[in-house]
């Protein structure tokens, strides 16, 4: 458990028995008393967003989800289906749990698909190369493709 001060965007936490991710925190000190931190957070099983007010000294249950890397392999409709490279199992996503992933994805491209109780529920997209396997740095790969060409000199 964490202090709820040190609740940031894009964690989860378990909140009155469910798993939600945070989406938006801000510290707040009224005039008088104590300073909370008021939560934007959505609840994973239905999407909906709620605002929630902790406490600074209240202790919030971060969750810790599992990580698998999958290939992005195609996209049929609102379905982006995905390929574990060792297992060779498939899932679909859809956009709304992909969130501000799905600009990203380009065919073949490798990312961190999130699971919890074994439920992909989101992915992570590298902003980074990763020393693993030196992933290219997948937001700047896909800004020069917006820009149409590779190196410098745009227009």
């Amino acid at each position: 458990m964490i202090q709820a001060t040190q609740v940031r965007k894009g964690m989860y936490i378990k909140h009155d028995g469910d798993l939600y991710r945070v989406v938006s925190t801000e510290h707040v000190t009224p005039g008088k008393g104590r300073g909370m931190v008021q939560a934007k957070i959505r609840q994973i099983k239905s999407g909906a967003i709620m605002d929630h007010r902790f406490r600074s000294g209240d202790r919030v249950d971060r969750v810790v989800l599992d990580e698998t890397e999958m290939e992005y392999l195609y996209q049929d409709g609102d379905t982006y289906h995905f390929m574990n490279g060792e297992t060779y199992e498939q899932i679909g996503l859809s956009a709304e749990t992909l969130g501000d992933a799905v600009p990203y994805l380009l065919p073949n491209i490798k990312l961190e698909v999130q699971f919890w109780e074994g439920q992909p529920i989101g992915c992570l997209l590298y902003t980074s190369p990763s020393p693993r396997d030196q992933r290219p740095n997948l937001v700047c790969r896909r800004l020069r493709e917006k820009r149409g060409g590779g190196g410098g000199g745009g227009g």
